[in-house]
């Protein structure tokens, strides 16, 4: 540390002992005596600081103070260095200017400092006065003004000559004005290098850095040197020379700006431009220039004087409310990072750049809020290169945005957005392209990763003239352009137009008459690859509009157009050149589309993708496309061809003969014809439905129908009327088409509507009757469509007959023509609301002999009064039959009480009958209101009806229900197994269906065999005692071990505290429970169906008597085991889990039944509600006759419906009921009923409510005589069967109406089912079996009896109302 301290010491002695300090006025000196401080002290100092000690310093001199700088001495001139503002020379007094002259150039430093110098006025201001003089003639110096301000003054602040002598070394700053303020410097500028116009190299430095410039004008006049201005700022700066504001700049001179602002220019001066230049370098590096507009209309003029181009450069600028930028000739400018923005005032000169035969690049720049007003961004005439730039919010009223002719526009990365072209159809555009007068003159637009959007635009967006344009644009997206014209349009001779990755969608072209967006004339190569069209609309045609096609060269390559829309033709492509003849070969004419997809495009007149008004054949190519749901208001869904030539015969061809070219034609539509190619009509037809005879009288009139078709033969419908003016004429001809001269057809004024002419009422006169031909023809007219449609003729045969018996036979009185009247009654039959006129006189038709009697089902005076029909004597037949059919009922329903103690009404259910029986009686009681007189029996009828069709219903469904879930089907199923082990003891189980473990023998051992299985059947036809008598033994241990187990289970039921109401069913669940929990099941994987394979396999499975003793017993092909004691252990609850999910299911469909019963009767409350607010109506019948009708026939047909989807509910049980087994005999018969029921109840009703609503009599007669057969049929095929049981005294016999085993027993297997025993009649049943019998209906009667169904269901009901109020109660206590 003390070293360091020591070093400065010795730092500041030296520097002592080399620089001396002068004080003035305090040392004796005066300014003006400078020379002389400088002689006394420069012999021995090297710095000599002079300070003015003095706030105000003046001289009354009026001369320039000369200042000679010796050699190796710097020299400084400060302001009073105690203040803390400058000194000021105050020049009111005297004036006096400063002239240094260095003796020799060794690198002196001339210094001001902290001096301000104040009203400097030359009474005779020229460009030699000034406050500053220097002239040299080496630059090995340096000036430098620190913190120096200069307010008004006249002169100039700083002249510096070089007297003619050559610099070009190393650049050296030999002027500084570091953090100067110059305020109203005028009338001949601020600073002056000068060289007497002399062009000489001399690149002396000349630096302004952190100074500010305030109402000066002419700020520098360069003849060479170097100028930079640095952190520079210059506000509301002028011209007092009218030449210039900031810079003329000749011969080498050159201008750098850095980190500057320069605001508010505005001179009137219509000929000074901010910067005037002959090719000199000008750099710009971040200025900003703010509200800079010149008169003269543009800040920097440059004019070529140079032999090479010298660029100028515009780095990080901004530039707001400026004019024109830069003017000139063959200059290169370069604009990057820089932004362009508020420029809104009028001009002359392009609006960016004007420069003629020049260059124009941007790089990274903005251009924003430019409104222009006549001019363009940039002259026409250069070369223009825009790269990574976004242009919006630009407006113009008059000419293009962007213009070039000649040149090369390319732009790179370019972003253009809101652009309004205000300015006519023809005048104003985004960009306008003049094409070279050379060909392959290496001129292109190029665009590449450009984005165009939001543009408005009273015309064409983008203008192409010229013989030779070239467009190149890849990866370009334009968007939501709104236009009142194309978006390209191009008059140029021969264009080239590729594009690759191109996005055009969400514009609007609202022009009628500028076609497509992209219009094309003369020749062209157009190549689209890999592009989109999107949701594009057109007022006119659609994306591509090719005009007046000399030579062309079409490729569209994977590209898409999808929902683009347009009003005229073609929305696609439109080819049009009508004129072109197929004679000149050497033109090309090529297109080739594929690979590409048309999807949901739309046009309002023809040819939904293409529209083809060609004639000289093209070579085209169409394949590997996908046309999917494109759309013409008119007739082409997919092309519409002007004219029939060889491409649209090849095409039609194709298509026509499954030959499309992998091409994938769906959904494509036309309103009128065509929905895949179409023409103009071509010929006209008569219609399918139109016959080829007719017959009239004479006078008569004939109906027929004319259609239009197109060359392709496609029905024209015309929806759009577009064919509307089309007319037909008619002639006569006799049967061996010769003309016929007496006849008189009326003129046909009708014309063709939606393709077609409905002839109404043609009336011919004849003079004979016969057969006669009548040709009909389109009629001519104006439209230049017609010369397509063919001279066709459509002919009718008509045969005119003589007049009809009821009516008069007339003639014409100039022609003698008959024709036939019918006859005319009196005005007071016109009276008459419903009456006939018949003819009094064969030659004379008149009222007088005319008569007009009622027609049938009317009468009175006026034929006003209805006659209704009388149904009285069928009403009371109907009663008569219904009181028989009601006294069959009561009996049968007598009979079945009389007999309700036979097991087999108790098993079917005494409720059941009772209900069904009710049901009956209530169908029955129904006829009783059939006859629809009053709004009670319309719906007393179907209140009856249904409620009886309920009580039938629910019953029947409830037993097949319960019989489908339940029934066995014996196929060794685990179903089968789940019932069995859930219903049978255990006992019962085991004795019948258990066999010993599975022995599988080989074939050697199966062959000695034989003989056990052979005699299988003697075995079952004796009576072995010897098996009999084991199988009650064993029956006797399951019989004693069951007991076990219901008093073990009775003891514990005595234990629980269960609710008295529930005793009994707590009982049989813990005794059910107890003998499942002790089976056990075999979990081995093999199939169930082994068993039934056997004797396909040659394999046989035999048993023992000795092996039941092992106690090993398995169940056949269900492969559970049981232990010694003959007591069942399951591995797991499966089959008890199984079975609680049937019970729970079988419920679960009953409250479905319910649940169904509950919503229809719902809407038979709503039908009473609704018909008792409704009168009776009133229809006449097919006879005439009136009769009365239910106003509301919608309900009645829903509810048949819903009846009729009910009863196939029971047809789709059948198969199940008629398969299976431990099941009812009368679950077979209802199943039979259903199909019955559904023919003669609701299905007869739907057809007669269909087919005889106009002949009421008949309906009521139909829907009678089928409910009475229905109720004599149901009722027949249900008692039958009962009665049958009870005469034959077979009412407790339940081995005979309940359905059970299939077949007798085999021993060997134990089993019903391996088809070893070959006698399948059951002549008598085993204890078992009758057991297994009386157990399954034990099941069905606990389970399934009406009370328990009542009773689990209301139980069923009240659980979920409680769950339901325990939760709700959770959750508010939440």
């Amino acid at each position: 540390m003390i070293q360091l301290k020591l070093f400065i010491i010795l730092i500041i002695l030296i520097w002592k002992s080399i620089a001396i300090d002068v004080i003035i006025p305090d040392d004796g000196y005066e300014l003006y005596e400078i020379n002389k401080i400088l002689e006394k002290y420069s012999v021995k100092y090297n710095n000599i600081t002079i300070y003015i000690n003095a706030d105000r310093y003046s001289l009354t001199i009026l001369r320039e103070i000369t200042i000679l700088i010796p050699a190796n001495t710097n020299v400084s001139i400060i302001g009073k260095p105690s203040s803390l503002s400058h000194t000021v020379f105050d020049y009111t007094v005297g004036f006096f200017n400063f002239n240094i002259i260095f003796i020799e150039y060794t690198a002196q430093t001339v210094t001001f400092e902290n001096i301000e110098f104040y009203k400097f006025h030359n009474p005779r201001p020229t460009d030699i006065t000034n406050i500053f003089y220097l002239s040299c003639i080496d630059v090995n110096f340096k000036i430098q003004f620190k913190n120096c301000v200069f307010i008004d003054s006249n002169t100039v602040i700083l002249k510096l000559d070089i007297n003619k002598h050559q610099y070009i070394g190393e650049t050296t700053n030999s002027i500084n004005f570091q953090s100067c303020i110059f305020r109203e410097i005028n009338k001949n500028g601020v600073f002056f290098l000068n060289n007497e116009s002399i062009d000489v190299l001399n690149k002396v430095g000349f630096v302004i850095e952190n100074s500010d410039f305030y109402n000066c004008s002419d700020i520098i006049k360069m003849d060479y040197g170097i100028v930079k201005f640095k952190n520079c700022y210059f506000d509301n700066i002028s011209s007092t020379l009218n030449s210039f504001i900031f810079a003329n700049m000749k011969f080498s001179a050159e201008l750098f700006l850095e980190n500057s602002n320069i605001k508010n220019i505005n001179i009137s001066n219509p000929t000074v431009p901010f910067i005037k230049s002959y090719g000199n370098l000008i750099r710009f590096d971040n200025v900003t220039m703010t509200n800079a507009n010149t008169k003269i209309g543009y800040l920097i003029s440059t004019r070529w004087g140079n032999e090479s181009i010298i660029d100028t450069i515009f780095n990080s600028c901004i530039f707001d409310n400026i004019s024109t930028l830069i003017i000139g000739e063959r200059a290169r400018v370069y604009l990057n990072n820089s932004i362009f923005k508020n420029i809104n005032k009028p001009n002359y000169f392009a609006a960016i750049t004007d420069l003629k035969y020049g260059e124009t690049h941007l790089n990274n720049c903005e251009i924003k809020n430019i409104d222009l007003y006549g001019t363009s961004f940039f002259n026409s005439q250069s070369l223009i290169t825009i790269n990574n730039t976004r242009i919006d919010t630009i407006s113009t009223n008059y000419r293009s945005i962007i213009s070039t002719s000649y040149n090369n526009l390319i732009l790179y990365n370019v972003d253009i957005r809101n652009i309004n072209l205000y300015g006519d159809i023809n005048e104003s555009f985004l960009m306008s392209i003049e094409g070279s007068n050379i060909i392959n003159n290496n001129k292109s637009i190029i665009f590449q990763n450009v984005k165009i959007s939001d543009i408005q635009s009273n015309g064409n967006v983008i203008k192409i003239n010229g013989k030779y344009v070239d467009i190149q644009w890849n990866n370009v997206t334009i968007t939501n352009s709104y236009s009142n014209g194309s978006y390209l349009k191009s008059d140029s001779e021969n264009i080239h137009f590729q594009v690759n990755h191109f996005n055009f969608s969400n514009n609007i072209n609202t022009n009628k008459l500028e076609n497509g967006f992209f219009h094309f004339e003369n020749s062209m190569v157009i190549n689209i690859k890999n592009s989109g069209f999107y949701d594009n609309k057109s007022q006119s045609t659609g994306i591509l509009y090719l005009n007046n096609i000399e030579n062309i060269n079409l490729v569209v390559d994977h590209s898409n157009f999808e929902n683009n829309e347009c009003v005229f033709n073609g929305g696609i492509i439109y080819f049009n050149n009508d004129k072109d003849i197929d004679i000149d070969n050497t033109t090309i004419k090529k297109v080739s589309i594929i690979n590409s997809i048309f999807k949901m495009n739309k046009v309002k007149y023809f040819g939904g993708v293409f529209y083809l008004n060609i004639n000289k054949t093209y070579d085209m190519t169409i394949k590997d496309n996908i046309f999917f749901n494109n759309y013409a208001g008119v007739a082409g869904g997919v092309a519409f061809f002007e004219h029939i030539n060889k491409n649209a015969e090849n095409i039609i061809f194709l298509h026509q003969s499954n030959n499309n070219k992998n091409n994938t034609l769906l959904n494509n539509t036309a309103i009128s014809h065509g929905s895949i190619f179409a023409t103009h009509p071509s010929q006209i037809i008569k219609s399918n439905t139109e016959l080829e005879k007719l017959d009239i009288n004479s006078g008569g009139s004939i109906v027929f129908t004319i259609s239009l078709i197109d060359t392709l033969g496609n029905n024209i419908s015309d929806e759009e009327r577009y064919y509307s003016n089309i007319g037909i004429d008619a002639k006569l001809y006799d049967e061996s088409y010769n003309e016929v001269h007496n006849y008189y057809i009326p003129e046909i004024n009708n014309i063709f509507f939606n393709g077609t002419i409905k002839i109404n009422s043609l009336t011919i006169y004849t003079k004979n009757p016969g057969i006669y031909i009548l040709e009909v023809s389109p009629k001519q007219n104006d439209l230049n469509i017609l010369k397509q449609l063919k001279e066709t003729k459509v002919t009718y045969k008509v045969n005119i007959s003589e007049c009809p018996s009821n009516n008069i036979k007339l003639y014409t009185e100039r022609d003698e023509l008959f024709y036939c009247e019918e006859p005319i009654c009196s005005k007071t039959c016109i009276l008459k609301e419903h009456y006939s006129c018949i003819k009094g006189n064969d030659q004379v038709n008149s009222p007088l002999y005319n008569i007009c009697p009622c027609e049938n089902g009317w009468k009175g005076d006026l034929c006003n009064e209805k006659v209704f029909y009388d149904i009285s004597e069928e009403k009371n037949f109907y009663e008569v039959l219904a009181s028989s059919m009601r006294i069959l009922i009561i009996s049968l329903t007598v009979y079945v009480l009389f007999n309700r103690k036979n097991t087999i009404i108790q098993d079917f259910g005494l409720s059941s009958y009772l209900c069904i029986s009710l049901g009956f009686f209530i169908k029955n009681e129904s006829i009783y209101y059939m006859t629809t007189d009053s709004i009670k029996n319309c719906y007393l009828y179907n209140v009856f009806q249904y409620v009886g069709f309920m009580l039938i219903f629910i019953p029947f469904t409830i037993k097949l229900i319960i019989t489908s879930t339940y029934t066995l089907n014996f196929d060794n199923s685990k179903r089968d197994f789940i019932l069995m082990s859930n219903i049978f003891t255990p006992s019962l189980l085991k004795s019948m269906f258990l066999s010993t473990d599975t022995i599988f023998y080989n074939n050697e051992k199966i062959n000695n065999n034989q003989d056990k299985i052979n005699n299988n059947n003697n075995y079952y036809n004796g009576n072995d005692n010897n098996n009999e008598n084991n199988t009650n033994k064993e029956n006797n241990d399951d019989g004693n071990s069951n007991n076990d187990e219901n008093n073990n289970n009775n003891n514990n039921n005595n234990n629980n505290n269960n609710n008295n109401n529930n005793n009994n069913n707590n009982n049989n669940n813990n005794n059910n429970n107890n003998r499942n929990n002790n089976r056990n099941s075999n979990n081995s994987e093999n199939d169930d169906d082994n068993n039934n394979n056997n004797s396909k396999k040659k394999e046989k499975r035999l048993s023992t008597m000795t092996d039941i003793s092992n106690s090993n017993l398995i169940l056949m092909d269900l492969k559970y085991r049981a232990n010694s004691e003959s007591s069942f252990k399951f591995d797991d609850q499966y089959p008890i889990n199984k079975f609680e999910t049937i019970v729970t299911l079988t419920y679960i469909e009953i409250m479905s039944l319910l649940l169904i019963f509950f919503i229809t009767s719902i809407i038979i409350i709503i039908y009473i509600i609704v018909i008792n607010r409704k009168e009776i109506d009133v229809i006449q019948m097919l006879n005439g006759l009136f009769n009365y009708v239910c106003p509301v026939t919608n309900t009645p047909i829903i509810i048949n419906i819903i009846e009729l989807i009910l009863l196939l509910y029971h047809v789709s049980k059948m198969k199940t009921v008629f398969s299976g087994r431990y099941i009812y005999m009368e679950s077979r018969f209802i199943c039979l009923i259903s199909i019955s029921w559904i023919i003669l109840d609701p299905g007869t009703k739907l057809m007669t409510y269909s087919l005889l609503y106009n002949n009421n009599d008949m309906l009521i007669s139909v829907q009678f005589y089928t409910n009475i057969i229905f109720s004599f049929v149901m009722i027949f095929t249900y008692y039958v069967y009962l009665i049958f049981v009870l005469i034959i005294e077979k009412g407790n016999d339940r081995m005979y109406y309940f359905v059970n085993i299939p077949s007798i027993k085999c021993i060997i297997h134990n089993c019903y089912t391996c088809n070893c025993t070959r006698v399948k009649k059951i002549n008598s049943y085993s204890k078992e079996e009758i057991q297994s019998v009386n157990e399954y209906i034990g099941f069905y009667n606990k389970y399934y009896s009406a009370k328990t169904i009542i009773y689990n269901i209301r139980i069923i009901i009240i659980a979920k109302i409680n769950e339901y109020r325990f939760k709700n109660l959770n959750s508010n206590s939440k």
